[in-house]
């Protein structure tokens, strides 16, 4: 797992490297954004709804953009006889997106990949006491979606994202991105 996270790492850093390399980056805080999905972790762990945030950080080249996110979604369950439990995730990282070209579309179609630090908690609470555990990994992302403009400054995504971690989980999430600058 250790090997194919570094590779995915040296990969995205590379083509990053040689994109800059052209000359046309213009990285900074470029837009804000909210989204809210359904998320279906691995078993046991049932479907749920999540959130998450994002933060768009400029283009390498015009195709090859960045963003920061943070997902959040957790899971409760009442097992009877007085005994509950709980399962949460918050995703923090980075992204590279390609966005496809569609000669003059509205419509921006990407694609794209990155890592997150995931910060796993679970608690069971019995009537004899609770229990409770929490983990810290690396997790890869793959995701694609779309991206539709509203507005000069207001654009709608649409996006699924697969997170491979110690819990691996597959997110459809819609939400919108304010632009901020000109």
């Amino acid at each position: 797992m250790a090997k194919r996270l570094l590779t995915g790492f040296l990969v995205v850093a590379l083509m990053c490297g040689l994109a800059a390399a052209k000359g046309k980056t213009d990285v900074g805080l470029k837009g804000l954004g909210l989204r809210v999905g359904f998320v279906m972790p691995e078993d046991p762990i049932d479907a749920t709804f999540g959130f998450g945030a994002q933060v768009q950080l400029g283009q390498i080249i015009p195709e090859l953009k960045l963003e920061g996110m943070i997902d959040y979604w957790g899971k409760s369950y009442d097992t009877g006889f007085n005994t509950d439990a709980s399962f949460s995730v918050i995703a923090v990282g980075g992204l590279v997106k390609y966005y496809f070209d569609l000669n003059g579309s509205k419509i921006l179609p990407y694609t794209g990949a990155g890592l997150a630090l995931h910060f796993a908690s679970v608690k069971v609470n019995t009537p004899i006491g609770d229990v409770s555990d929490t983990q810290t990994d690396i997790g890869f992302h793959l995701l694609g979606g779309i991206e539709y403009p509203f507005s000069p400054k207001l654009n709608g995504v649409a996006e699924v994202k697969f997170a491979f971690s110690e819990v691996n989980y597959f997110g459809i999430y819609a939400g919108a991105i304010y632009k901020l600058g000109k």
